[in-house]
């Protein structure tokens, strides 16, 4: 059955894996397969569940229904929030309820304004979206990076790994390239536990979860790299991901410091990115198993 579902998600016989020998290549492209058939069997369940409220989902189906707000009813209860929280703070009556679902709807809207932003926002709420950058071939030319990316959000601006590895949109919209580029490679290998995109998607965007922590937060304009900030708690279990990307530590040492909140060293954090790492997936790493950039581009 395994192997009838990845033969479903193959789109043109350069997909097909049958027939490589090369046993790396084997293992990457039954991988991308994996994943593209897994989004194809949770879209079906989205679709099904589109005229449901909250209250009726079914527990089996809630972790797919909710990741990346994708169902149009949860973004308009998520506005409809918004909204409320909103009228509530220029009234002057602010709840400090409000907070950690603010914090969660603040950024599901930054990764959709970033999505705007580059144009993908279609795509990038589809379940089984591709990203442009891969969709008319691997030199990106599915999307073009405005004048407007290119001035305001050269963060955004795609990694050579962007652009030859088929990815979900929702990568596309984090302002980090190094944490791109680690998440690609990273999501390529799914048999390693803990190198899980799903669950990301799901701990990053899940709504509403009684005692939910906060993960990312967003404190301006989401295209600036400069406005976001990583919760202990998340760096503890994905700070691996971020590995190389200093500009998240300093701000989020920023934002720490304007609630006065003590700074965390980069020891303190370079530590905790490097024990929240997959044991498997370092040794992989240490051990040349993991294909790096110039292997995916010589291909």
């Amino acid at each position: 059955m395994e192997w009838a579902s990845e033969r479903l998600a193959v789109r043109d016989m350069e997909e097909d894996w049958t027939g490589v020998s090369n046993q790396k290549q084997r293992r990457r492209m039954q991988n991308r397969l994996n994943q593209r058939a897994r989004r194809m069997r949770k879209q079906n369940i989205i679709a099904a569940l589109d005229t449901e409220s909250v209250s009726e989902r079914k527990p089996e189906t809630q972790r797919s229904w909710a990741c990346m707000g994708s169902a149009p009813r949860v973004r308009e209860l998520l506005k409809q929030f918004s909204d409320h929280a909103a009228r509530c703070y220029t009234e002057g009556a602010p709840s400090i309820e409000h907070l950690p679902l603010l914090i969660q709807a603040n950024l599901l809207d930054g990764l959709r304004r970033n999505a705007d932003l580059l144009g993908d926002r279609a795509e990038y709420q589809r379940w089984e979206g591709i990203s442009a950058f891969n969709r008319q071939g691997s030199n990106g030319s599915g999307l073009e990076i405005t004048k407007v990316v290119e001035e305001r959000a050269p963060c955004l601006k795609p990694t050579a790994l962007q652009l030859v590895i088929e990815h979900h949109p929702w990568i596309d919209m984090f302002p980090w390239p190094c944490a791109r580029d680690n998440m690609l490679q990273a999501f390529q290998h799914p048999e390693i536990e803990g190198c899980d995109e799903d669950l990301l998607c799901y701990e990053v965007s899940e709504v509403g979860l009684p005692g939910a922590k906060p993960t990312l937060l967003v404190w301006g304009e989401p295209w600036n790299a400069k406005n976001w900030e990583i919760s202990p708690g998340f760096l503890a279990k994905w700070g691996w991901l971020f590995i190389g990307c200093t500009e998240l530590v300093e701000s989020t040492n920023y934002w720490r410091s304007k609630r006065g909140e003590k700074k965390l060293t980069m020891k303190e954090m370079t530590e905790a990115m490097e024990l929240s790492m997959p044991r498997e997936l370092a040794e992989a790493l240490n051990g040349e198993k993991v294909s790096n950039l110039q292997e995916i581009s010589d291909e």
